[in-house]
């Protein structure tokens, strides 16, 4: 299959040449999947929490996805669930196949003042513009068809601020808002897809 890395660059991508084109969003920051990460802050135990930006090599791209004062816009994504369907047996031949469902979440930060867009229109925007299919050009041999659909939107600034960070010296400034699309990654896989990710 596509690497949820490869698919999320591809919505990013999507996104930016489509419905965040506009030079309102030149300069954003664009970034692939988040991992949240425990920083110890003294000798007392108390931590922080930070969201290196992590490349499918395992390298980190941004040492934290907090949102920077000097960018309009801000997405990073992250991986939440992984779920799968009971097994069905494949269309043609003696597979069996597996339905797999990976729950992720699009952040956003974005200054208001320079976007010139309340959370709500934003979401909107961003919802428009995801893709639902991913091409298959990107497929490996073994996988069905990828969809990508978004579920939900939390507007509740102060409930993500709190899933996500642990700042203990930071106020997210009034202009700035934060939402996070839910949304999924879904596809179906045969015995030949693990050879794919196993074997080269």
């Amino acid at each position: 299959m596509a690497k949820v890395h490869q698919i999320v660059k591809y919505i990013n991508d999507s996104l930016m040449e489509g419905v965040f084109s506009d030079k309102r969003f030149s300069g954003s920051g664009v970034y692939g999947i988040a991992t949240q990460v425990p920083r110890a802050i003294d000798s007392e135990g108390h931590y922080d929490i930070v969201m290196p930006i992590i490349d499918e090599s395992g390298n980190t791209v941004l040492d934290d996805a907090f949102y920077n004062q000097n960018e309009p816009m801000r997405i990073f994504h992250r991986i939440i669930s992984s779920g799968y369907s009971p097994d069905q047996p494949a269309s043609f031949g003696s597979n069996m196949e597996s339905k797999r469902t990976i729950g992720m979440g699009m952040v956003i930060f974005a200054d208001k003042k320079r976007v010139q867009i309340n959370a709500e229109d934003l979401d909107l925007m961003a919802h428009i513009g995801m893709p639902r299919i991913v091409p298959k050009s990107m497929m490996q041999a073994g996988y069905g068809q990828m969809s990508i659909s978004h579920q939900q939107t939390e507007l509740n600034q102060v409930i993500l601020f709190g899933q996500l960070f642990r700042k203990y010296d930071f106020t997210l400034e009034p202009q700035v808002v934060l939402l996070e699309l839910k949304y999924s990654i879904e596809y179906t896989a045969t015995a030949a897809c693990i050879k794919s990710l196993c074997c080269n």
